[in-house]
């Protein structure tokens, strides 16, 4: 059974990302390759909704009974379609005052075993792009109310199976009037490792990109909001692409902020003593 997550942290509250996932009608206006969407029936807890998906040579239809947690998750099972079996949740999760991040998990496996060979990976990657549609669809919401335009938005696109990783958000959106630009950030501590795609406005610094990724941090699990707390976002050396910098560094489409750790070790030092050892 092949698997698909996804997440991002969008400048607005769970409240307003869930309507905007639970609003399936529209889906077609602003989801790729939807070209279906129909509520079959509707309750206070459960939605029944047939999507249409029409992607390359991938064009099927099918319908998913949706159990509804307001503000929280939408958790999904498959009623009919083309698939052995499809199951998967939208979790919200709040961050700070008025920020969240959103994730879809879904499992599938297509019914036809030579479907599944056709199909699976083009089914996976339009899967993945739900979570950009939305972060592009919550940008577009926020623009039209800020008036400043000052909101960050954090990609964390995965984990996912290899051929499943290849269908990530273009950047170069708007938020509030400003172009955003995909930046990333990239650092490596004992207890976290990793880089992550950051969407900020055009002028953004590279304090900014700190800030954002140390926000997307904290709202990780124990080990990254450790991490988050580490003494090195005040004081480390920071740098682009391995040239230090300024904080006050005013960043480029495309630009990977780089912060840097202490040595705990003297390299020439340990050399001297590797040497003497070996004498």
């Amino acid at each position: 059974m092949r698997e698909v997550t996804r997440s991002a942290l969008v400048a607005l509250p769970p409240s307003e990302l869930y309507a905007l996932i639970t609003d399936i009608e529209r889906y077609p206006e602003f989801v790729p390759g939807c070209t279906v969407a129909r509520i079959e029936s509707r309750g206070v807890r459960e939605v029944v909704a047939t999507l249409g998906i029409r992607r390359g040579g991938l064009d099927t239809e099918f319908t998913t009974r949706n159990t509804l947690d307001p503000d929280r998750s939408v958790a999904m099972r498959l009623e009919r379609g083309p698939f052995k079996a499809l199951e998967g949740i939208w979790s919200l999760q709040p961050v700070g005052e008025s920020g969240c991040e959103v994730t879809l998990r879904l499992r599938f496996e297509f019914a036809n075993r030579f479907t599944a060979m056709m199909f699976s990976p083009m089914f996976a990657q339009t899967a993945a792009s739900l979570v950009d549609a939305f972060v592009v669809r919550a940008r577009e919401v926020a623009a039209r109310r800020s008036d400043d335009g000052n909101a960050f938005f954090i990609g964390l696109h995965g984990p996912s199976k290899r051929d499943d990783a290849g269908c990530g958000g273009d950047g170069g959106g708007y938020c509030g009037g400003r172009r955003l630009m995909r930046c990333a950030f990239a650092a490596a501590w004992d207890a976290w490792q990793g880089v992550l795609e950051l969407d900020l406005p055009e002028g953004a610094t590279v304090a900014d990109a700190l800030e954002a990724a140390r926000s997307a941090l904290r709202a990780q699990g124990d080990a990254a909001r450790s991490v988050a707390e580490a003494a090195e976002w005040q004081t480390g050396v920071v740098g682009v692409f391995g040239e230090v910098c300024g904080r006050d560094r005013r960043l480029q489409d495309g630009d990977r902020v780089e912060l840097y750790r202490a040595l705990i070790v003297d390299p020439k030092a340990a050399r001297r003593a590797r040497a003497a050892a070996v004498r």
